[in-house]
């Protein structure tokens, strides 16, 4: 039996639970912090909270907080996404690059997540956060599907693959919780998946 459906059947309700919850309590802060409508140093406080939620950074030196609005406003001066999904990816994927050297200074982050999770603040429809349970959820749908690559490329190209193939399930279910982020409830299902108390096993 293919993986994803089981995934979905599994995982899909608690996962929108999940990110409706989580928007409330988190993200809306952030995109609106994102969203340009205050100084790149007002909105420091504000990334340094959001990023703490996700485990990045929880303490910020003061000397750090500098760097902190230079990144804000980087994020903001990103370009747009285009329509067309392999121009897509491959501007993602070019952005994911320069965040991540960009984030190089902190060495007590993984600069692949941290970069997956600012660029999601200026492109929350389109791009996926990279996270540990995901990525064990994906590498077992990877090989079932003969798909190789661990790098943020092959990562993104696949979470997008799956979120095309499933997303009329998907965006239903968001649609009906009043979530606007689809992709981001494919995360949740992946990482709730991933965790150590459940056992994927191939079957593509």
């Amino acid at each position: 039996m293919p993986i994803v459906p089981v995934l979905l059947d599994a995982f899909l309700a608690k996962a929108v639970e999940t990110q409706v919850g989580w928007h409330h309590d988190v993200d809306s802060f952030g995109l609106k912090m994102m969203s340009g409508g205050e100084p790149a140093s007002e909105g420091v406080p504000v990334l340094c909270r959001w990023l703490g939620r996700y485990g990045i950074a929880r303490r910020v030196p003061v000397n750090r907080r500098a760097h902190l609005a230079h990144l804000i406003d980087f994020v903001r001066q990103l370009p747009a996404l285009p329509d067309n999904e392999e121009a897509c990816l491959t501007e993602l994927i070019r952005q994911h690059g320069k965040l991540t050297a960009n984030l190089a200074a902190w060495r007590n982050a993984s600069e692949r997540s941290a970069a997956s999770k600012l660029l999601w603040l200026r492109h929350p429809h389109d791009v996926p956060m990279f996270d540990r349970f995901d990525s064990v959820s994906l590498s077992v749908i990877a090989n079932a599907r003969g798909v190789c690559g661990d790098d943020y490329d092959a990562y993104a190209r696949l979470v997008r693959a799956i979120y095309r193939e499933h997303r009329p399930r998907i965006d239903d279910a968001s649609r009906s919780a009043g979530y606007d982020y689809p992709i981001r409830v494919l995360d949740q299902v992946l990482s709730h998946a991933g965790r150590p108390r459940f056992a994927l096993k191939a079957g593509g």
